[in-house]
């Protein structure tokens, strides 16, 4: 899956109302209990790893949400 097909589910499940980019912000009000639940499984669905909810809401920008995904993948065991 490409980086910019996993940013369009992205902004879908969390309701984002426009492009979203790596810079994008996810601010407090962002990480509501359905947009982890919904997270989580898309991370799942498109990466094959487990994101803990508590560092998902922990991200402050979509670039962070990557690199929390890819340090996943490396303890995984997982390319990148």
């Amino acid at each position: 899956m490409s980086n910019q097909a996993f940013l369009d589910e992205l902004a879908e499940a969390l309701d984002y109302g426009g492009a979203i980019t790596a810079d994008s912000p996810l601010g407090e009000d962002i990480w509501n209990s359905m947009a982890i639940v919904s997270v989580i499984g898309l991370i799942d669905e498109h990466f094959d790893v487990t994101v803990p909810g508590e560092a998902l809401q922990k991200c402050a920008t979509v670039g962070a949400l990557i690199a929390l995904i890819e340090q996943q993948r490396k303890l995984d065991g997982e390319p990148s």
